[in-house]
């Protein structure tokens, strides 16, 4: 890192990280229960409890925590490009502690090592109203609700245990290997001495009951060599005791016993296996493979520990360096997904691994540093991590609060506006959540879309650098997605067929009612969308809206929603996310060639659906919205939350909050007086905006027609370029803002 600043926040992040002390007994070995002796006779089964243990140290794999959707919205995600607190890169809470953990939890550590052993916590009440159960270790034994908290801001604010990959379910061998030693599915067969002539008299010596417990001892042994060993203790070596022809190649014969209330009981062999449900290959491959102590042989696997096996003192040491890590959420899709992001500060696997190296060093010199193909492959299969940082969604009013000394931080967390400002964003939340379950219903009539504009597509993508310094050709994505069908519509236009205003979101957005309503599935639509004012939330969206109810057939009530600035996470992120993973390392040359990419970026549950547009299809909705919304009727459009719109009712409602002792606002269509001119633009209703073609500027166009005289464009796309209008008066500006608006 070549900037100052970064390396200074990276400093601070390495120092507020501290380790976690782990005792001993976390590098035991594998030493068996006291309770398990070696012993050449295995002991009567009325003897042995069913819950025994015979199995080697308990693996239990690392529980992965999971957060509750609404908690999540309270990871603010941090701007690392500008000057603010640089606390705030590991926790942005107000109150810390130094908790020390005392001598009986750590028992095995020196005294320097328990003076390092102070982790870093803090405690936020505000983030723990919607927290589940937090994780806690085994080692604390304190349930306050101080505790809990605390552990909850944790894995709120750095990876925490909600980094680690879900836990995947055993293999079918392994499996069935389970629950083979546990008996599932087994159960006790008939007596087949029972009414038959026995030499033994089996059936007199044992009853059903004493059978069910024989049964029930053996496989409650849970232990595959444990359970071996008892057969080998029901079998006794015996002569042949007659001889049916001198060529009988059998030499010696088996008597069995049954070890019950303190007595051996001789069985026959057809007893004992429908007593224990085995079959006589079983029985026969456990005697014949018996050693000279008359002790199951062990098979060679997992005698000795590989030598190059790594410490787990050093392998939980790592672990915790990655929980400690900061994190947040992805930008699409967190609602499904639980992967979490390391800032940008951290650039990739190698360069955190050096912070790993300095972290052992600075903090635990005596260890060693696992190489680096351990801790890759570490990071990559325990953990579900990445390295990004969120492009957009950034709450100003969050991000104030969060930048905030941790004194100031508490007082501005008591007052009006920040609570009012949680509630909005909970209540929106619930709203929107609330119509995607509707939606999802079979015989719903209620449809939940939620539409954006996807960042431009810039042309020629691709990562050669000769493309890195050219002006590239921009191409608009605006996507719609629908909840409760799974249906994605992409419509594209290059910048040469329109811009990315009002004008060009309302049209598209026009041309997808027409088709709902001629599909004729639904009479509601609830419509989601971000709160820019430039593209969404203003007066040519709520005309068209107006426009369209007139001649629908089908839909008969409309609602729009405004989604909180900095909270807008949609299921239309996910087409966006869809289409920029596809195309990620795909070279695109040509703007014809996006159609083709973006309807093959989705295969399931079906591909995307494309609607190319030209210039000749965008609508003028903002000089037809002064006609039938005349700029008299004063819209606060940045307190805006939600329009709705009926068919049959002339009074539009405009609500400023979420909740319904909010803000209304009305309009009554039918009382709006106008001028002869407007009358006549309403009746005729939008014209188209543009009657040509749109140029480029020059200096854009001179960039791809040297990158087609180079043959860095392939000469098959030539043409589609060169085709393009261009004028020296047309101004190369930066593309337009689709921020929110700020609150």
């Amino acid at each position: 890192m070549s900037n100052p600043a970064a390396k200074s926040r990276m400093k601070k992040i390495m120092q507020l990280i501290s380790p976690l002390p782990i005792s001993e007994d976390s590098n035991s070995g594998t030493a068996f229960p006291e309770n398990i002796q070696q012993d050449t006779e295995a002991p009567a089964l009325d003897q042995i409890s069913p819950t025994d243990s015979y199995s080697d140290i308990d693996m239990d794999p690392i529980i992965t925590d999971t957060t509750s959707p609404s908690l999540i919205d309270y990871i603010c995600d941090t701007d690392l490009n500008s000057e603010l607190n640089t606390n705030s890169l590991l926790t942005l809470l107000p109150q810390t502690k130094l908790v020390e953990y005392t001598e009986d939890q750590f028992s095995g550590w020196s005294k320097p090592e328990q003076n390092m052993s102070k982790n870093l916590e803090t405690h936020d009440s505000i983030a723990c109203i919607d927290s589940e159960d937090s994780w806690k270790p085994a080692s604390s034994s304190s349930d306050s609700d101080d505790d809990k908290s605390v552990q909850t801001i944790e894995e709120e604010t750095s990876v925490g245990k909600k980094g680690y990959r879900k836990i995947k379910p055993l293999p079918k061998r392994l499996l069935a290997k389970k629950n083979r030693n546990a008996a599932v599915g087994k159960s006790m067969q008939p007596n087949p001495c029972m009414n038959k002539k026995c030499g033994n008299s089996c059936a007199n010596k044992f009853t059903e009951d004493d059978r069910n417990n024989i049964f029930e001892n053996y496989w409650g042994l849970g232990c595959d060599k444990r359970q071996k060993d008892f057969l080998l203790s029901c079998a006794k070596e015996k002569p042949i005791g007659r001889k049916r022809s001198s060529s009988n190649i059998r030499k010696i014969s088996y008597d069995y016993f049954i070890s019950y209330n303190g007595q051996k009981v001789k069985v026959c062999q057809q007893f004992l296996l429908k007593t224990l449900n085995i079959s006589q290959m079983s029985m026969r491959y456990t005697i014949e493979n018996a050693n000279k102590t008359l002790n199951t042989t062990r098979d060679g696997r997992r005698t000795s520990r590989p030598h190059n096996k790594s410490d787990e003192v050093e392998v939980a040491q790592l672990k915790l360096f990655i929980e400690m890590l900061p994190a947040v959420p992805s930008h699409y899709c967190r609602n499904k997904s639980t992967k979490v992001y390391l800032p940008q500060e951290f650039q990739n696997i190698s360069f955190l691994y050096l912070q790993y190296v300095n972290y052992v060093k600075e903090n635990n010199p005596e260890s060693s540093v696992l190489s680096k193909r351990v801790f890759r492959n570490i990071f990559k299969k325990d953990f579900n991590i990445g390295f990004h940082l969120p492009k957009k969604d950034k709450c100003a009013f969050c991000e104030k609060c969060k930048n905030l000394s941790p004194e100031h931080k508490i007082i501005f967390e008591q007052t009006p506006e920040y609570k009012n400002h949680i509630l909005d964003k909970e209540k929106c939340k619930q709203l929107f959540l609330e119509d995607q379950k509707m939606s999802k219903l079979t015989d719903s009539n209620s449809l939940c879309v939620s539409f954006d504009l996807e960042k431009v597509l810039n042309t020629p993508h691709g990562k050669s650098v000769t493309l890195y310094y050219s002006r590239k050709y921009a191409y608009y994505n605006e996507s719609i997605y629908e909840s409760g069908t799974r249906e994605g519509y992409c419509y594209l236009w290059g910048e040469r067929d329109g811009k990315r205003g009002c004008n060009e979101i309302v049209t598209v957005l026009f041309k997808y009612l027409i088709m709902v309503d001629q599909r004729g599935t639904h009479t509601e639509i609830n419509l989601y969308s971000d709160s820019c004012a430039g593209q969404n939330r203003n007066r040519a969206m709520i005309s068209m809206l107006i426009h369209f109810l007139k001649t629908a057939i089908t839909i008969t009530r409309i609602k729009v929603t405004y989604l909180l600035p900095g909270h807008t996470m949609m299921p239309v992120d996910s087409i966006h996310s869809t289409i920029e993973n596809f195309v990620r390392n795909k070279t695109v040359w040509a703007p014809s060639e996006w159609p083709t990419m973006i309807t093959n970026a989705r295969n399931k549950p079906r591909n995307y659906i494309i609607n190319v547009l030209n210039y000749g299809d965008f609508m003028d909705w903002k000089n037809f919205s002064q006609a039938l919304l005349p700029a008299k009727f004063k819209i606060n459009f940045s307190s805006l939350r939600a329009v709705q719109f009926h068919k049959n009712n002339p009074i539009i409602k405009f609500q400023y909050g979420f909740f319904e002792d909010s803000d209304n606002y009305e309009i009554n269509m039918d009382f709006i007086i106008r001028s002869r001119a407007n009358k006549a633009i309403v009746e005729k209703g939008p014209t188209p905006l543009y009657v040509e073609e749109l140029k480029l500027s020059s200096a854009k166009y001179q960039d791809l027609q040297d990158l087609c005289n180079k043959n860095v464009i392939p000469n098959r796309y030539h043409q589609e370029y060169l085709s393009m209008k261009h004028d020296g008066n047309v101004r190369d500006a930066l593309a337009e803002t689709d921020e929110d608006e700020e609150i």
